[in-house]
């Protein structure tokens, strides 16, 4: 039987998001309406700007709202995945693991963002739905993994246990 020392479900839910998001779905929808109604004398045709911003707009709309980060550990492994990004579970070994630690973080500064990033300039991949705390994951090849928590607390204790040598 497994023991779960740690688990963590995230989803993008600060209100500055939601804000921009209607703010963006209504900018989009000030130029859609006028042209489906006749309005404006671009001579683009209606029903193409209706069959391609609004699928457009829902989809990233579904994309960003339905994103899940979800991290555990348990049985020796961190694993983790977001969806509907990363599907399922991807599994660290701690065997994987050279070092690691709980720290603070801009992801603006530091990753240009949130959500699923690469960086290119040896700071790694970052996988951050909100807030300002990760772990820092350090692999014995050189590669580096960032996981933003809400429970970074939490998520160091559970690293600790898993880390050390008398566990599984």
């Amino acid at each position: 039987m497994s023991r779960v020392l740690f688990s963590e479900k995230q989803k993008f839910t600060q209100a500055w998001l939601i804000g921009i998001m209607i703010l963006v779905d209504l900018l989009f929808l000030s130029i859609v309406v006028p042209k489906t109604l006749g309005q404006t004398d671009s001579g683009n045709d209606p029903v193409i700007m209706i069959f391609i911003i609004l699928p457009v707009m829902f989809l990233v709309n579904y994309l960003i709202f339905s994103a899940k980060l979800e991290t555990e550990i348990k049985d020796g492994t961190f694993n983790y995945r977001f969806f509907p990004f990363i599907r399922s579970w991807r599994s660290i070994h701690r065997s994987e693991i050279a070092q690691y630690e709980v720290r603070q973080f801009s992801p603006l500064r530091d990753f240009g963002g949130y959500g699923y990033r690469i960086d290119f300039t040896g700071k790694g991949r970052i996988f951050n739905v909100k807030g300002r705390s990760g772990l820092k994951l350090i692999f014995s090849n050189g590669r580096k993994i960032l996981f933003g928590t809400q429970m970074p607390k939490e998520l160091k204790i559970a690293m600790d246990k898993m880390m050390a040598k008398n566990e599984y």
